[in-house]
């Protein structure tokens, strides 16, 4: 019951934003080392399930929401330990020219070829279930995928049958803020 309320709050949150005019969304210099990305950390490391939990660090700033961005990465980390009983997860950051790709890896049941372009339609899954017998609407990538859309970001997902998936948000480099010298 309390996760059912807790999903319709974050549904009815993230479509009024993806409603909204992208005027109206907080874009800011934003450190990929900072609380939130901490607070993402935590979240997945509590349920790991005794996977492995890798977090590749990154001193990487980006130009994004970030409260937006931590909600992307939340559900990107929980589709990835809904999915995987073996193995693990990894959480990492590649830069390309002036874009960074945030990627969260799984060695997860992966998705079909066949299955890839409609993981961001709304209530669709794939074919695989959870090990854990956990049961997602089929909505958090099609909403994440609009948010993301929003922001001016790109979110992209590999994957291969059997092998595991790579959910990738891709945002724009900014650089870091300059630290103010003493007089």
């Amino acid at each position: 019951m309390r996760r059912d309320r807790t999903i319709l709050i974050l549904l009815i949150t993230l479509i009024a934003a993806c409603g909204s005019n992208k005027k109206e969304v907080e874009s800011a210099r934003h450190s990929l080392y900072d609380t939130d990305f901490a607070i993402v950390y935590n979240a997945a490391l509590e349920a790991t399930r005794g996977l492995t939990w890798r977090v590749v660090p990154s001193r990487l700033w980006v130009r994004s929401d970030s409260q937006l961005l931590r909600r992307i990465l939340q559900n990107f980390l929980a589709n990835a330990l809904r999915y995987t009983k073996n193995g693990g997860v990894v959480l990492g950051v590649r830069r390309e020219g002036n874009k960074v790709r945030v990627e969260v890896w799984d060695s997860g049941p992966g998705i079909a070829e066949d299955q890839l372009r409609n993981v961001f339609e709304e209530f669709r899954r794939g074919s695989h279930v959870s090990p854990w017998g956990e049961k997602g609407l089929g909505l958090g990538l099609s909403i994440f995928d609009r948010v993301s859309r929003l922001l001016g970001h790109c979110i992209s997902v590999r994957s291969q049958d059997g092998r595991g998936s790579v959910f990738a948000l891709e945002l724009p480099r900014a650089s870091a803020p300059r630290l103010m010298s003493q007089p």
